[in-house]
């Protein structure tokens, strides 16, 4: 499971009126929605630290069937199902999460559920701090560096995306790492006037792209910025891809929908605190 981090513009730095945020979200009864169908916010939380953690849940229309007695479709009657979406307020940064999935029914969607939850969140807002909840999408900024440091130099290297940024230039003076390198091959770099704007590079079987000539070259520009890597994760023996696009997402792992609710409310309380430093590294993109 995936969290969403936005930015919540307006937020005192006050821990009673905090809890009173909190008391007054899982306090709140049913809301009415389309087609004569509900949503709330359960009653079971985590809030520990500064960090609250809920769960909106969302009525819908079942399409379900079964097979009847003489092998005929026939419709599920008297089931009132509903769809569970985490979210979370880590009032220290000022940050609102919330889960990124996908809805099967019709009537629910990321867009519903987002504006349900920042309604309610709006409500609560006006009464307890006498303003309107506003919030901004946020992100990451940052350089070739933090991929380089974090992925290139520390594991094997099976794949990468580049893509070109006209500000910083094309040429090669220097390999990104310090090393020696062949002239023939920067100036075969520096010579192309192809305009090539993007390079997707993967090894194959057991490579490693660190032993790939291309590669140090591509990482060498200043106008070349990574949108990806994808490198072996040793510990979870497997493939995994570190992305700009994923900068404002936390990770927790092991929560589905079927998680059981108090255990879903704890992984995502003990993995958002885990990740405080990139929390509030995370600012408005809009405001930079």
């Amino acid at each position: 499971m995936n969290l969403k981090v936005y930015q919540i513009i307006q937020l005192p730095n006050d821990e009673m009126l905090w809890k009173q945020v909190v008391q007054k979200i899982v306090s709140m009864g049913f809301f009415p929605g389309e087609h004569k169908l509900r949503y709330c916010v359960n009653k079971d939380f985590d809030y520990e630290n500064g960090v609250f953690v809920g769960a909106l849940h969302e009525e819908y229309i079942p399409d379900q069937t079964s097979i009847d007695a003489d092998r005929e479709e026939t419709s599920i009657e008297n089931i009132e199902p509903w769809e569970r979406t985490i979210f979370a307020i880590d009032f220290n940064h000022r940050k609102l999460l919330i889960q990124q999935r996908d809805y099967s029914p019709k009537n629910l969607s990321r867009t519903t559920a987002r504006t349900r939850i920042t309604g309610v969140l709006d409500a609560i807002w006006q009464e307890v701090f006498e303003a309107e909840f506003n919030y901004i999408m946020t992100n990451l900024f940052l350089g070739n560096e933090y991929f380089i440091k974090n992925f290139v130099e520390n594991t094997r290297v099976l794949g990468a995306k580049l893509k070109y940024n006209e500000k910083h230039g094309w040429a090669v003076t220097n390999i990104y790492d310090g090393t020696k390198f062949e002239e023939s091959w920067k100036d075969m770099w520096n010579s192309d006037e192809s305009h090539l704007n993007e390079i997707i590079l993967r090894a194959r079987g057991g490579g490693d792209l660190n032993n790939s000539p291309l590669f140090k070259l591509a990482l060498s520009p200043g106008g070349l910025e990574i949108e990806s890597i994808t490198y072996y994760d040793s510990q979870e023996d497997k493939p995994k891809t570190e992305s700009r696009t994923a900068f404002d997402l936390i990770e927790v792992p092991d929560v589905t929908k079927r998680t059981e609710i108090l255990t879903a409310l704890h992984q995502s309380h003990k993995y958002i605190m885990e990740n405080q430093k990139k929390l509030a590294a995370l600012r408005a993109i809009n405001l930079e």
